[in-house]
Protein backbone atom coordinates (compact mmCIF):
# COMPACT_ATOMS: atom_id res chain seq x y z
CA UNK A 1 0.00 0.00 0.00
CA UNK A 2 1.24 3.46 -0.62
CA UNK A 3 1.35 5.92 1.23
CA UNK A 4 1.57 9.69 0.71
CA UNK A 5 2.85 12.21 2.31
CA UNK A 6 2.10 15.81 2.60
CA UNK A 7 4.18 18.60 4.02
CA UNK A 8 2.93 22.14 4.88
CA UNK A 9 4.75 25.29 6.82
CA UNK A 10 3.85 25.15 10.33
CA UNK A 11 3.81 29.10 10.13
CA UNK A 12 5.76 32.22 8.39
CA UNK A 13 8.88 32.18 10.04
CA UNK A 14 9.03 27.98 10.14
CA UNK A 15 10.75 25.34 7.32
CA UNK A 16 8.40 22.83 6.47
CA UNK A 17 5.94 20.08 9.38
CA UNK A 18 5.29 17.09 9.54
CA UNK A 19 2.90 15.08 8.21
CA UNK A 20 -0.69 16.67 7.06
CA UNK A 21 -2.87 14.03 5.40
CA UNK A 22 -2.10 10.39 4.19
CA UNK A 23 -3.37 8.96 1.48
CA UNK A 24 -4.25 4.88 1.08
CA UNK A 25 -3.11 5.23 -2.38
CA UNK A 26 -1.73 8.02 -4.76
CA UNK A 27 -4.64 7.29 -7.17
CA UNK A 28 -7.58 8.00 -4.64
CA UNK A 29 -6.02 11.75 -5.03
CA UNK A 30 -7.82 12.71 -8.07
CA UNK A 31 -10.91 10.53 -9.05
CA UNK A 32 -10.98 12.05 -12.77
CA UNK A 33 -8.18 9.18 -12.94
CA UNK A 34 -10.55 6.21 -12.90
CA UNK A 35 -13.06 7.71 -15.85
CA UNK A 36 -12.62 5.39 -18.56
CA UNK A 37 -13.88 8.72 -20.82
CA UNK A 38 -10.91 10.02 -19.12
CA UNK A 39 -8.31 7.72 -19.82
CA UNK A 40 -9.68 7.14 -23.53
CA UNK A 41 -9.18 11.13 -23.90
CA UNK A 42 -5.40 10.57 -22.89
CA UNK A 43 -5.04 7.53 -25.48
CA UNK A 44 -6.17 9.94 -27.94
CA UNK A 45 -4.17 12.79 -27.33
CA UNK A 46 -1.36 10.35 -27.62
CA UNK A 47 -1.89 9.34 -30.60
CA UNK A 48 -2.70 13.02 -31.91
CA UNK A 49 0.45 13.76 -30.67
CA UNK A 50 2.72 10.90 -32.55
CA UNK A 51 0.43 11.22 -35.79
CA UNK A 52 1.69 14.79 -36.26
CA UNK A 53 5.10 14.48 -35.52
CA UNK A 54 5.27 12.83 -38.49
CA UNK A 55 3.25 16.04 -40.58
CA UNK A 56 5.06 18.37 -42.18
CA UNK A 57 6.81 21.66 -40.96
CA UNK A 58 5.12 24.18 -42.68
CA UNK A 59 1.89 22.56 -40.81
CA UNK A 60 2.93 23.37 -37.44
CA UNK A 61 1.76 26.63 -36.75
CA UNK A 62 -1.91 26.06 -38.19
CA UNK A 63 -2.94 21.96 -38.01
CA UNK A 64 -0.67 20.83 -35.66
CA UNK A 65 -0.98 23.08 -33.24
CA UNK A 66 -4.91 22.98 -33.30
CA UNK A 67 -5.59 19.26 -33.07
CA UNK A 68 -3.23 18.62 -30.39
CA UNK A 69 -4.71 21.89 -28.46
CA UNK A 70 -8.09 20.53 -29.23
CA UNK A 71 -7.47 16.90 -28.34
CA UNK A 72 -5.45 18.05 -25.22
CA UNK A 73 -8.63 20.25 -24.12
CA UNK A 74 -10.74 17.59 -23.88
CA UNK A 75 -8.51 15.33 -20.76
CA UNK A 76 -7.68 18.85 -19.33
CA UNK A 77 -11.30 19.92 -19.07
CA UNK A 78 -12.48 16.66 -17.76
CA UNK A 79 -9.71 17.14 -15.08
CA UNK A 80 -10.35 21.05 -13.76
CA UNK A 81 -14.10 20.20 -14.29
CA UNK A 82 -13.47 17.30 -11.67
CA UNK A 83 -12.45 19.95 -9.35
CA UNK A 84 -15.64 22.33 -9.22
CA UNK A 85 -19.05 22.20 -8.40
CA UNK A 86 -21.46 20.18 -9.90
CA UNK A 87 -23.04 22.50 -12.05
CA UNK A 88 -19.50 23.71 -13.18
CA UNK A 89 -18.33 19.87 -13.43
CA UNK A 90 -21.11 20.17 -16.49
CA UNK A 91 -20.07 23.27 -17.95
CA UNK A 92 -16.50 21.66 -18.31
CA UNK A 93 -18.10 18.34 -19.71
CA UNK A 94 -19.91 20.70 -22.56
CA UNK A 95 -16.27 22.54 -23.17
CA UNK A 96 -14.62 18.76 -23.94
CA UNK A 97 -17.24 17.68 -26.09
CA UNK A 98 -16.89 21.34 -27.92
CA UNK A 99 -13.02 20.64 -28.18
CA UNK A 100 -13.70 16.66 -29.17
CA UNK A 101 -16.13 18.09 -32.24
CA UNK A 102 -13.67 20.76 -33.33
CA UNK A 103 -10.81 17.91 -33.92
CA UNK A 104 -13.51 16.39 -36.93
CA UNK A 105 -12.86 19.41 -39.18
CA UNK A 106 -9.10 19.15 -38.49
CA UNK A 107 -9.47 15.34 -39.23
CA UNK A 108 -11.26 16.83 -42.69
CA UNK A 109 -8.82 18.70 -43.75
CA UNK A 110 -6.12 17.05 -42.94
CA UNK A 111 -7.33 14.29 -45.17
CA UNK A 112 -8.27 16.50 -48.28
CA UNK A 113 -4.50 18.21 -47.73
CA UNK A 114 -3.05 14.49 -48.48
CA UNK A 115 -1.53 14.50 -44.69
CA UNK A 116 -3.88 11.51 -43.30
CA UNK A 117 -5.45 8.77 -45.40
CA UNK A 118 -9.21 7.99 -45.26
CA UNK A 119 -8.86 4.89 -43.09
CA UNK A 120 -6.73 6.68 -40.27
CA UNK A 121 -8.90 9.68 -41.01
CA UNK A 122 -12.23 7.29 -40.08
CA UNK A 123 -10.13 5.40 -37.01
CA UNK A 124 -9.70 8.92 -35.77
CA UNK A 125 -13.12 10.20 -36.32
CA UNK A 126 -15.11 7.01 -34.61
CA UNK A 127 -12.46 7.58 -31.40
CA UNK A 128 -13.91 11.31 -31.38
CA UNK A 129 -17.54 9.87 -31.49
CA UNK A 130 -17.13 7.05 -28.74
CA UNK A 131 -15.23 10.06 -26.69
CA UNK A 132 -17.65 12.55 -27.37
CA UNK A 133 -21.10 10.02 -26.55
CA UNK A 134 -19.16 8.81 -22.95
CA UNK A 135 -19.00 12.45 -22.14
CA UNK A 136 -22.56 13.21 -22.83
CA UNK A 137 -23.38 10.05 -20.89
CA UNK A 138 -20.73 11.53 -18.36
CA UNK A 139 -23.12 14.67 -18.24
CA UNK A 140 -26.29 13.60 -18.04
CA UNK A 141 -24.90 11.22 -15.24
CA UNK A 142 -24.11 14.44 -13.20
CA UNK A 143 -27.21 14.96 -10.64
CA UNK A 144 -27.16 18.41 -9.16
CA UNK A 145 -29.33 18.83 -5.72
Amino acid sequence: MTRAWVRFPLSAQDSYGLLVRSYETMDSLFNFEKLEVYKRTVNFVNQVYKITKLWSRDLSFSLTDQFRRASLSIALNIAEGASRTKPEFKRFITISRGSAHECIPILEIAEKQGIINKKRKEELREEIIIISKMLSKLKNSIRIS
